[in-house]
């Protein structure tokens, strides 16, 4: 059992960094919780939420938006920072709090069988064209090459680097040390900002595709890892509508992420 202090959901959601618009709350066929938790990559806000979630709801499972290959390296990073990761932004912290509470951990995306097969399909849904394929293999082996160096490096143990997860780190202008009311207006008006460009500018077929098959095989890999017991999944925030959809299609149940319904967790 875990000596992490726990709070209970009416005193998660007091705090201003956690809300529902961040949080997607439904129940699988067999009646168990899934909470997925939408992040702004490495802002203090988010990483404060991935780790106060864990703690907090102590699910069984926490799967965190990485490749399986970079899962140990950024379990070390979040173990290095004693679960409050100055590196590895949310991820790390996740992972960390996970460990801390006794929960499996698992990367839910891309670079397998599964992935594979949602990227084939949506390309010929999409029919794509020659340059948005070699764009798409492009990505693809960015992240597999990202993944490949974080799973090096972690095999190397103390003679690795966190290089890895270092370099691609978003910086941002507040830190963790800012009050929680200035981390939360911080991370919205990132979001807002985000969101106006991606209204104002059509995002290359190539990044659609891309986003689609990863959004996919998060969903299924929730659909398998949930038979394990209750889940808090940790996602970026532009993938939080896609997964919505996608689970809303299989047909569970969506509950109002409040104190009441967050309980769940608890039983």
């Amino acid at each position: 059992m875990s000596d992490v202090p726990r709070r209970d959901p009416a005193a998660l959601l007091a705090d201003p960094r956690i809300n529902s618009e961040q949080l997607r709350l439904y129940d699988d066929p067999d009646g168990c919780p899934v909470l997925v938790v939408g992040c702004v990559h490495d802002h203090p806000a988010s990483t404060f939420r991935a780790r106060a979630l864990v703690e907090s709801l102590r699910p069984d499972v926490v799967g965190v938006e990485l490749p399986r290959l970079a899962l140990p390296l950024f379990e070390r990073v979040g173990r290095d920072a004693n679960g409050d990761a100055s590196t590895g932004g949310e991820m790390s912290a996740a992972l960390a709090a996970a460990a801390n509470t006794g929960a499996d951990r698992t990367g839910i995306d891309t670079l397998g069988p599964r992935f594979a097969r949602s990227l084939l399909s949506e390309l010929r849904r999409e029919s794509a064209s020659l340059d948005t394929l070699e764009r798409v293999l492009g990505s693809v082996s960015d992240v597999a090459g990202h993944a490949l160096s974080c799973r090096l490096s972690a095999a190397l143990g103390r003679f690795g680097t966190a290089a890895p997860v270092n370099d691609r780190a978003n910086e941002h202008d507040i830190g963790r040390d800012a009050t929680p009311s200035m981390q939360a207006e911080d991370e919205h008006r990132q979001l807002t900002r985000s969101l106006s460009v991606l209204r104002a500018f059509e995002q290359p077929l190539a990044n659609d595709v891309v986003d689609a098959a990863r959004e996919e095989t998060m969903v299924a890999s929730l659909a398998d890892v949930r038979q394990r017991g209750s889940v808090v999944a940790v996602v970026g925030f532009d993938h939080l509508s896609g997964m919505t959809k996608l689970l809303d299609a299989r047909g569970w149940t969506r509950y109002d992420p409040d104190a009441e319904s967050l309980e769940r967790f608890l039983h």
